[in-house]
């Protein structure tokens, strides 16, 4: 497939948010489009007035169904997601022993990987990820994030409207771009609140759950301690050297784990965890599985270290 699970569910999502936010001012209830007809039946007045609200109408009807299609193709996309993810093939699914065949698997899984990476690049920007290089996830970060977002929907949107717009050309007037920016600037409120509401539950369902794991390792770890160990020697090699026995070797490994979630969630810089990132790692043992569980753990671990020796 083309793009990956992950961001065939990204872009459902977006499409769902932007299919919403539409519909929140567009949808039902729709404002009256009375033409004024037994008020003034004839005249220019009149004319006008007909013509002003057919084209309101037309751009409200235009807008609604535009709201509806993104929040139908948001649902049919992250339905297409399952399915990647659970009945997709990889370019290995077509490697014969031809090598023709096996030239057009290694071109087409190049170019899946080149597409992933184009993807990956883009929603960083566009969820303002990148941020998160830089600084632990917190309410000053999902604040900048959101503001960003809106920024990015809120242009998006106007261009929308401005080409939905009955006779409209395609073409940038700055002009035409501050009336509706301050015409709509609602819009931004809207959407920088929607954004963050997002932002904000992610974040606190990451941090709930982080500190759930701490607490499960630490006094599942406390109870062991007077129970007699017999579970068997460990059968990791690295585990040999650090771990007495499979019990201890499975403690090892869910710190591990832990550290891991907390780097893959931007938490790990925040002082309540970093503390216990750090300390988890000086467990012996700790490091070479977390290290041994994924190859990109090794960047992600150094990027981390030269991040908490910036800020020492």
């Amino acid at each position: 497939m083309l793009f990956k699970e992950r961001s065939w569910n990204a872009a459902g999502l977006l499409s769902g948010f932007l299919g919403v936010v539409i519909l929140f001012f567009y949808g039902p209830p729709q404002p009256s489009f009375d033409e004024g007809d037994a008020i003034v039946a004839e005249g220019p007045i009149a004319d006008k007035h007909r013509d002003e609200v057919r084209a309101e109408r037309a751009t409200y009807d235009r807008m609604s169904k535009l709201g509806l299609f993104l929040v139908g193709a948001g649902f049919a996309i992250q339905l297409w997601a399952l399915y990647v993810g659970t009945k997709g093939a990889s370019a290995k699914d077509y490697v014969s022993e031809s090598p023709r065949v096996t030239e057009h698997a290694i071109r087409t899984r190049t170019q899946m990987q080149l597409a992933g990476r184009i993807m990956k690049i883009i929603f960083r920007y566009a969820n303002a990820e990148f941020m998160l290089d830089r600084h632990p996830n917190g309410g000053g970060v999902i604040a900048l994030r959101s503001f960003w977002i809106s920024i990015l929907v809120f242009v998006s949107a106007l261009g929308v409207y401005s080409y939905l717009e009955p006779n409209s050309q395609l073409s940038f007037s700055i002009a035409r771009f501050q009336y509706l920016a301050h015409e709509k600037f609602e819009w931004f409120g809207a959407i920088f609140l929607a954004a963050y509401l997002a932002l904000y539950a992610r974040f606190s369902s990451q941090w709930s759950y982080l500190g759930g794991l701490f607490n499960q390792i630490t006094q599942s770890r406390v109870e062991s301690l007077s129970e007699k160990d017999d579970s068997g020697d460990p059968v990791n090699e690295w585990a040999k050297s650090c771990c007495n026995s499979k019990k201890d070797e499975h403690y090892v490994i869910w710190m591990a784990a832990f550290v891991a979630d907390a780097i893959a969630m931007h938490l790990a810089r925040k002082e309540i965890f970093l503390a216990c990132v750090e300390s988890m790692l000086a467990i012996d043992g700790v490091e070479e599985a977390f290290l041994d569980a994924d190859p990109g753990n090794r960047k992600d671990l150094a990027d981390f270290r030269a991040w908490v020796a910036e800020h020492r």
